[in-house]
């Protein structure tokens, strides 16, 4: 799932209301992970996070969980990148 696209995603609390962004590259991830902790940060009563495109067809989106762990390969720093199924609400 290396080409697979992203998206944010978000659960209004108050509203009580799922809802997500349009599909986009991979590679914006670090830019989604920083706007997604801030969102968190201002609007407490939304909680958002980044799912991915599943080639699993019974679950055809996933949560990408980021793990505090990091490991080095030719002297960059990579974020290791945990996939688990949505529960759909």
């Amino acid at each position: 799932m290396n080409n697979s696209e992203i998206r944010i995603a978000w659960w209004d609390r108050k509203e009580k209301l799922y809802d997500y962004g349009c599909w986009q590259e991979r590679k914006n991830i670090k830019n989604m992970l920083e706007w997604k902790e801030r969102q968190n940060i201002l609007f407490p009563h939304v909680f958002y996070w980044i799912e991915e495109k599943s080639e699993d067809k019974s679950h055809p989106v996933v949560n990408v969980k980021i793990e505090k762990q990091s490991v080095e390969i030719n002297n960059e720093s990579y974020i290791i990148l945990e996939k688990d199924f949505t529960e759909y609400l």
